[in-house]
């Protein structure tokens, strides 16, 4: 799949299995859901699409949180821009996330939700980097990714190193199944001993 310039069928997919279909499906909103946020945070969703999962994060941040949704595909952004517009409390960017003047230390939480095994494998720890550089020293990174479907797969071992060298420390993980994802790995990540606030 070519995420930043989808074909037809990959935007009908979009639109009807995923936006449609999956993401009133309970595992996406369960999950979502189950995080610990108390709603007056401020979330970065890092490789949103077109809202699958936005529309659930904004309710849950209802109480004085923000949630900051990035994606470098004009498409899936504009799609988020649509399907959003209700909500007064999401800021959507589009864009390569290191380009973008957002200062360090911003963000209470990130979520990585079925986003990061499309990254190419040359920007993967730089990308990382710069996602660990705009949490704060107390903050909190969730991460949800399919580790075994052939295409999508994102071994729990390069997550676990690619967050390693970011200066993050797995707190926590475990494992599920998700329609067409398969086995997917679902980890939560703090901030290690040496980070700052800058």
């Amino acid at each position: 799949m070519n995420f930043e310039n989808p074909g037809l069928l990959e935007k009908i997919m979009e639109e009807i299995l995923e936006y449609r279909i999956m993401s009133h499906a309970p595992m996406y909103k369960k999950y979502l859901m189950k995080l610990p946020l108390k709603g007056n945070e401020k979330v970065l969703e890092f490789g949103s699409g077109g809202g699958v999962c936005s529309r659930h994060l904004a309710k849950i941040l209802s109480n004085g949180g923000k949630l900051t949704c990035i994606d470098i595909s004009e498409y899936y952004i504009s799609k988020a821009r649509k399907r959003l517009q209700k909500f007064n409390n999401i800021e959507i960017l589009e864009g390569d996330l290191r380009k973008m003047e957002i200062p360090a230390s911003s963000f209470d939480a990130i979520l990585i939700h079925f986003a990061f095994h499309h990254v190419s494998e040359h920007e993967k720890q730089d990308i990382m980097n710069t996602l660990a550089s705009k949490l704060k020293k107390s903050g909190t990174v969730f991460i949800r990714e399919p580790i075994d479907e052939k295409g999508f797969e994102l071994p729990v071992e390069e997550i676990r190193t690619l967050t390693k060298k970011a200066g993050l420390e797995e707190v926590e993980f475990g494992m599920g199944k998700v329609m067409r994802m398969g086995t997917v790995y679902e980890g939560v990540f703090k901030p290690g001993p040496g980070k700052t606030e800058n």
